[in-house]
């Protein structure tokens, strides 16, 4: 792989904003309801966001090894390729882009617009236009230069941080909760039951923390990507769970679980003890800082892995041209931007988000396997990071994703069908680029 024309701009923090800002989206202010609903207890609460933290964990550290050893940009793809092979690869790249890639875009851009048409007093029939709009801005910003996109990134990221903080500390300074809502933490006994709800409940925190490999993606254009690509993928689950399980007590201070599964907007209930109305708004304001945030990260990273496709693969070629001036994927960006686009005026929130969230699962169990193939298949390789606790570690992980994609199909078979066929509807297009490429080998 060429992979030249990058410019080396990244270091160790632009990372760490890159990864940061791709998790924190619009999860944590949507989701503790539907966990409530499946553990109405507080103690079981906080355990469940710890244990989707540390399940979060144990997938960084293997990606953390993966990407030190490997340190190109375009992510998974390249340690899936290395591992299974070019056909996989394929169409585990093909899969990512066309499912996951865009459909996370799309659905990033819908819920940053429905909070600030919320904000800004808006009709809803603006909803999709702003998105569109909000999707093509980004998109040019990132065209630009990484320069842009990640001064942007680290913009957004620390003002989504604080956001979180201030409703951190506003909340446990205001004492209008009441620290009875922790009582009981757990119920009286434990059945299977009790098991199944964590587990499901586990479903929603993981979908929290989706993002920390987005770092991965930039490899190219890190400074040192040997040392500051597992910093930065640890690092940014560690503040990320940080910040979650504490703002889960100021939820849990204010709204006790009976009421919690009953609000799908925690943070503005809860605000709105405080400061009223007043305190909504600004809520909103808070979750359309940190989903242009995370919008922007997406279309940053978003853009390497085409390009990645491309640079292997000729029937992409075009896809990886890299801008002579402004030093991006230029190309991979305003198609990615596309067919986000087409994804927004085809379909609903709902109906993208079901559809990807089982592709994505089952991407990290081919992408987390590949640790164990390529420790195997290329035992000399530097490895500057070798992964935490192994082999425990990645089994670890691999049973949870096992597990979360196996629900995801139990809930939804059709969702995967459709997406298994996503996959399978790129065989055709590797079959014809690898025709391309023996017969360009044969004229060489």
């Amino acid at each position: 792989m060429k992979q030249s024309g990058f410019l080396r701009g990244l270091g160790v923090f632009d990372a760490i904003a890159i990864c940061v800002g791709c998790i924190i989206g619009s999860g944590i202010f949507r989701v503790p309801s539907s966990i409530a609903t499946e553990v109405p207890y507080a103690g079981l609460i906080l355990l469940v966001w710890l244990g989707g933290g540390l399940i979060s964990l144990t997938g960084a550290l293997c990606y953390a090894e993966l990407a030190a050893s490997h340190p190109r940009t375009g992510g998974d793809y390249i340690y899936v390729t290395e591992a299974y092979g070019r056909s996989i690869g394929f169409l585990f790249g093909w899969t990512r882009l066309f499912v996951e890639r865009t459909g996370t875009l799309a659905a990033i851009a819908i819920v940053f617009s429905e909070y600030a048409l919320y904000f800004f007093g808006l009709p809803e029939p603006f909803l999709k236009g702003l998105a569109i709009v909000t999707i093509v801005v980004l998109t040019a910003v990132n065209l630009r230069g990484i320069h842009y996109g990640k001064n942007v990134q680290n913009f957004f990221t620390a003002l989504k941080i604080l956001a979180l903080i201030l409703l951190v500390v506003v909340g446990l300074s205001a004492g209008k909760g009441d620290w009875q809502h922790f009582t009981p933490m757990f119920p009286a006994t434990f059945s299977f039951d009790t098991l199944r709800s964590v587990g499901l409940s586990l479903v929603f925190v993981l979908f929290t923390f989706g993002g920390w490999c987005e770092s991965t993606y930039v490899a190219g254009e890190m400074k040192n990507p040997e040392r500051d690509l597992p910093w930065s993928i640890i690092s940014g689950v560690f503040i990320v769970l940080g910040l979650y399980v504490l703002v889960n007590v100021a939820y849990l201070y204010y709204l006790p679980p009976t009421i919690l599964q009953n609000s799908d907007r925690a943070a503005a209930s809860m605000m709105e003890i405080i400061w009223g109305s007043w305190g909504g708004k600004m809520v909103a304001c808070m979750v359309v800082i940190s989903t242009f945030g995370a919008l922007n990260g997406n279309i940053l990273t978003g853009g390497r892995l085409l390009f990645a496709i491309a640079d292997e693969h000729p029937l992409f070629k075009h896809m990886a041209h890299i801008h002579p001036s402004f030093h991006t994927p230029w190309i991979a960006l305003m198609f990615n931007a596309g067919i986000a686009i087409l994804m927004i005026i085809t379909g609903t929130f709902e109906q993208i988000l079901s559809f990807m969230t089982a592709v994505i699962w089952s991407m990290y169990l081919l992408s987390g396997s590949s640790l164990f193939v390529l420790r195997k298949k290329y035992p000399e390789l530097k490895r500057p990071y070798r992964v935490w606790g192994y082999p425990m570690t990645p089994i670890i992980f691999l049973v949870s994703t096992f597990l979360f994609a196996g629900n995801i199909f139990l809930k939804n078979p059709m969702h995967v069908v459709l997406g298994v066929s996503v996959a399978l509807a790129g065989l055709p297009c590797f079959w014809l680029s690898e025709q391309i490429r023996k017969k360009q080998h044969d004229a060489v």
